[in-house]
């Protein structure tokens, strides 16, 4: 069977089982019989990542230090806004164009890249001539949710392992040698409610194609909460008197942030307020809808003349003006190069406080001090409580390493090309492991995914086969060279 056609039967029967952040227990133990099958070493930890260790073949090998391939068991969940699907059972459902170019999924994204990357684990167990020094295959569980498998995991038994690879990127050609760290600021506010008398609507925001912190430093997604206040701003510069009753923007499975409502009371009649929120919504759709087209806005009567608590004027401007001018999307210097990013990761009322969840990816740590500065001066203008989570630093490969010419070299021997340095704001699992093993060298590579994280997502495959075959060669070339 050729190698294509391998990868393609491993989609179709493991990488199809859902396999999303917090309900992905089922494909757990299904990937682990996978391994076991092949006569692996593999284990699940107390932290639920999974560990594969492959002895080293040769006596030219064995004395050589370890190898890691990492990547990461879980996937976020989105989906198209006219499909039903349940990512806690429903089988992904797969397909492969007439010409075997390019696998993709009906109506979801399918965890394209870290599919791939568990796929090459389980074909590398399979090549019959393949020396190569100890291997480690670390699947790392959460890292869609909180990272507390990388944040958990004990590497003290791999302490020897002087180099790994991760294998969570989608563009073939590229070698990622530096990767952004990560920082959540949690803002708590207390606003004041009065009893409100006027007609309440619902303002829905759907078919986002998921907000997720600018993984990608090109990333232009809309956010529910920035999008709902934008058209709250038009209704309020129209001279309208409108208030906030509550806003739920929260994240669902897999921690997408792909849909939202606020609850708001007025004086305008249903018809009139009706006409306004959809003129708005005709004038703004499309600065969202270019990289969002499945966007769609929706005005809801909820009553007429009714009477309840909501925030007051001064309070529901306040909260406004935080929605609107949070930062959000990715900053850059003046060569194109990101240096940070940030995005409203949920926002929901919960009785008389709003709570606010900012994050923030960066490269440049000094560049992360001022961005964190400005989140929280807003933050401070309405008098927020003020919580951090714990920072995950960023990563650098050692300039002094030669782990990264090793790579190229083999890339270009292998297709005539020079691999594309590059700094990407994500891969937040490697600043982990660097921690966990400070004289480790670490480098990023994958195959193309197109439209990675959106509905839209497809792997390509004849990428797919060149960067397995480049990452067997560097395993093989690694010990052969003094790096």
């Amino acid at each position: 069977m050729e190698l294509k056609d391998k990868i393609i039967e491993y989609f179709f029967n493991l990488l199809n089982k859902p396999h999303v952040a917090g309900s992905d227990h089922l494909f757990h133990s299904e990937l682990i019989k996978a391994f076991n099958k092949l006569d692996a070493d593999g284990y699940s930890t107390n932290d639920g990542n999974i560990i594969i260790t492959v002895p080293a073949t040769g006596k030219e090998y064995k004395n050589k230090p370890a190898i890691i391939l990492q990547t990461h068991l879980d996937m976020p969940a989105i989906m198209a806004a006219d499909v039903d699907f349940d990512f806690k059972k429903d089988l992904l459902t797969l397909k492969v164009d007439d010409n075997k170019n390019y696998i993709s999924s009906e109506g979801t994204n399918f965890g394209a890249t870290n599919a791939i990357a568990i796929i090459y684990m389980l074909l590398l167990l399979q090549e019959k001539d393949f020396n190569h020094p100890e291997m480690v295959f670390i699947i790392t569980r959460d890292k869609e949710l909180a990272m507390s498998g990388a944040t958990k995991i004990d590497m003290e038994a791999f302490k020897t392992a002087k180099y790994l690879i991760n294998l969570d990127y989608d563009k073939e050609g590229d070698l990622i040698l530096a990767c952004s760290g990560s920082e959540v600021l949690h803002g708590n506010y207390t606003y004041r409610k009065k009893l409100t008398l006027g007609s309440v609507f619902e303002l829905e925001v759907s078919g986002l194609t998921g907000s997720w912190a600018n993984l990608y430093t090109t990333s232009t997604l809309g956010n529910p909460a920035k999008i709902l206040a934008h058209i709250l701003f038009h209704l309020m510069l129209l001279g309208n008197q409108i208030q906030i009753v509550d806003i739920n923007c929260r994240p669902t499975l897999g921690r997408t942030l792909d849909r939202g409502t606020m609850k708001v009371i007025t004086q305008l009649e249903e018809e009139e307020m009706v006409q306004l929120v959809n003129d708005i919504i005709t004038i703004i759709l499309p600065c969202y809808s270019l990289c969002d087209p499945q966007l769609k806005f929706v005005i809801k009567p909820i009553s007429e003349a009714d009477k309840l608590m909501a925030f007051d004027s001064d309070s529901s401007a306040s909260m406004l003006f935080n929605l609107l001018f949070l930062p959000n999307g990715v900053e850059f210097n003046n060569d194109g190069v990101p240096l940070a990013s940030s995005d409203i990761l949920y926002c929901f009322t919960e009785n008389d406080n709003v709570l606010i969840g900012e994050k923030i990816k960066f490269v440049n740590a000094n560049y992360n001090g001022f961005l964190k500065s400005k989140i929280n001066m807003f933050y401070s203008f309405s008098h927020a409580r003020i919580s951090e989570a714990e920072v995950v630093p960023p990563y650098v490969l050692n300039p002094k390493s030669k782990f990264d010419q090793l790579v190229s070299n083999t890339w270009k021997e292998q297709t005539g090309k020079n691999m594309k340095i590059r700094y990407f704001n994500g891969v937040l699992e490697n600043g982990l492991f660097k921690l966990k093993l400070p004289d480790i060298d670490i480098v990023s590579i994958g195959p193309t995914v197109e439209n990675a994280q959106t509905v839209h997502e497809k792997l390509d495959l004849n990428s797919a086969v060149r960067v397995y075959e480049l990452l067997k060669k560097v395993i093989e070339n690694i010990s052969k060279e003094e790096l």
